[in-house]
């Protein structure tokens, strides 16, 4: 009995941290570089998405 109330839940538990996680398929900036580029140091600003 203990051990299905603990599965129960870290289900439920792991449910709700997948739920946090970043969609990725919501629309943000792209960037687009070259092959010199990527070669050399360019900095770009990002944002995390969350």
């Amino acid at each position: 009995m203990k051990h299905i109330i603990l599965s129960v839940l870290a289900v439920f538990g792991l449910s709700t941290a997948a739920m946090a996680c970043p969609d990725y398929s919501q629309w943000g900036d792209s960037y687009s570089v070259t092959g010199p580029q990527m070669r050399s140091p360019v900095r770009f600003n990002v944002v995390a998405g969350g």
